[in-house]
């Protein structure tokens, strides 16, 4: 069969080639569209009229909070009348015998668009969903797709592409005239070794910026710059906010967790590089949490320093993460550790969260990324909690300014995904109001460099003039973070000493009288 695979908004899509390499393995053709680039861009806050459109585009549109104003991952750039005439022409030119969509929640009402137009175009062509959308809500997939899949998708999709016909393959729900047939999740594939290794540089295209072109599959450098991996499948906690929580109780009963050999791993990067003629700056692992096991993180560390031998990243996590094993990472190549910091306030962390946080082992962990060299620390927050109050606010502030500098601060506004503990949740009583809120991420967007010290923090996130008046607080945190102005050089540069900028001089000299902070000379 003639199967295409569309992704909305990424063309990474690791999901999708790993059951595309696998449907290519059972015999069957395969190609992959790319409906629109994943391109971060950033909308300055005062922008109220841009903003609103781009937040108005998707539901759960991923925004990060930043010095700048708030930056969309990916951006909702505006889908064009040729643009979707350029994707049915595709579609009728391949004549697939299957179209599959694979897409995460902020891309929905795209999905629920091109599913009709793709009906209209191609009547009797089944349609199927998969990827972090369907998975989290099957049951409102299957209103409109013809094939949804809950959960992994390599081997239920690959039985399905054998007879199409049939609607009983476990893994896989149906739209039928007679209603939704929901049939059980199969059990979770435990030998990760057995999959073909996802696919790049195939049968690919992509349509943006009114052009259909060929660079996912001919452009080395292109693809080199979409190719991550992991070691694993799984997360050993089930956060409220997380599809993992979701996932977990799904499969209950089964290994959760499910390790790739190091080996497999080592070789599907060794044949990507040979084949593609290298990788990108810094190889990214998304396993949930890298340094997990020492002793599994030690041989991965020897065989990656001895057979690969290229900068990477991962995630360490405060119980599972220890001096030794950040030394380990050094001689590996590490170049960013990232901690999934999320929160400071205790309890957020436990009650809303439920990823129970030991602050004083954070900032252990955060220190001795520093003094080990374990390459950048990057510190993950989470912002704008409905259940925050403004001493939880406050707690995170004093977290983060206690975590040593320079580090890159990632503050993400809280996703309430469909489907998760957290989006079952209702807050009582009146929400903090939005001035409040932006005041404190505006402080902690200043703790991550090691310009303003301590005491002038302290000092800022006490001053009621601030407090009241955010825009003005946030003018000035634009001004320390513009480009030249030497902050976000110094937050960049792992060990990155004090950098005296004019735009801090200038910024700050308005402000310094009234809050009797101190700058470092």
């Amino acid at each position: 069969m003639r199967v295409v695979f569309i992704t909305l908004y990424n063309e990474s899509a690791r999901g999708t080639r790993w059951v595309a390499a696998a449907v290519q393995a059972a015999g069957h053709r395969v190609a992959l569209v790319h409906f629109k680039r994943f391109r971060s861009r950033t909308i300055a806050r005062h922008d109220a009229g841009h903003l609103a459109w781009a937040i108005g585009q998707a539901p759960y549109q991923v925004r990060e909070f930043t010095a700048q104003g708030d930056r969309f991952h990916p951006y909702p750039a505006p889908v064009t009348d040729r643009e979707i005439r350029l994707l049915i022409d595709l579609l009728e030119r391949l004549k697939p015998d299957v179209i599959g969509f694979s897409f995460s929640t902020h891309a929905l009402p795209l999905a629920v668009r091109l599913t009709g137009l793709v009906r209209e175009s191609l009547p009797g062509i089944p349609v199927a969903w998969g990827g972090i959308h369907p998975i989290i809500d099957p049951e409102g997939s299957v209103a409109h797709a013809d094939v949804v899949c809950p959960g992994e998708g390599e081997e239920a999709f690959c039985e399905y592409l054998a007879d199409a016909s049939r609607t009983d393959v476990a893994g896989l729900w149906f739209r039928t005239a007679n209603g939704p047939i929901r049939n059980p999740l199969r059990r979770l594939r435990q030998d990760l070794d057995s999959l073909a290794w996802p696919l790049y540089g195939g049968d690919e295209y992509e349509i943006d910026e009114d052009r259909l072109d060929r660079q996912m599959a001919e452009n080395p450098a292109l693809i080199a710059c979409m190719f991550y991996t992991e070691t694993t499948r799984g997360c050993p906690f089930s956060c409220a906010y997380c599809i993992h929580s979701i996932a977990r109780a799904r499969y209950a009963g089964q290994r959760y967790i499910r390790n790739r050999s190091l080996e497999n791993v080592m070789a599907e990067i060794q044949a990507f590089r040979r084949r593609f003629g290298g990788l990108q700056a810094i190889l990214p692992f998304f396993d949930e949490i890298l340094l997990m096991n020492k002793k599994r993180f030690a041989r991965f560390a020897e065989l990656y320093r001895r057979e690969i031998g290229h900068p990477f990243c991962g995630f360490a996590h405060h119980q599972t993460t220890d001096r030794e094993m950040l030394a380990i990472a050094r001689t590996a190549g590490i170049a960013e550790t990232s901690i999934g910091l999320q929160t400071g306030s205790v309890r957020i962390a436990r009650e809303i969260y439920r990823r129970p946080i030991d602050p004083e082992a954070m900032i252990r962990l955060a220190r001795e990324i520093h003094e080990t060299g374990a390459g950048r620390l990057i510190v993950n927050v989470l912002c704008d909690c409905a259940f925050e109050r403004e001493e939880d606010l406050r707690a995170t502030f004093e977290l983060l300014r206690a975590i040593p500098r320079p580090y890159l601060l990632q503050l993400s506004r809280v996703v309430p995904f469909p489907g998760t503990a957290l989006a079952q949740m209702h807050a009582e009583g009146d929400s903090l109001a939005a001035p409040i809120r932006e005041f404190w991420h505006l402080l902690y967007v200043l703790t991550q460099n090691n310009e303003i010290d301590s005491a002038t923090l302290s000092a800022l996130s006490a001053d009621p003039f601030l407090r009241d008046r955010p825009e003005i607080l946030d003018r000035l945190v634009y001004a320390l973070h513009e480009p030249g102005g030497g902050i976000a050089e110094a937050a960049s540069a792992p060990g990155g000493g004090a950098v005296r900028a004019p735009a801090l001089a200038r910024a700050l000299g308005s402000v310094r009288r009234r809050l009797g902070g101190r700058v470092r000379k």
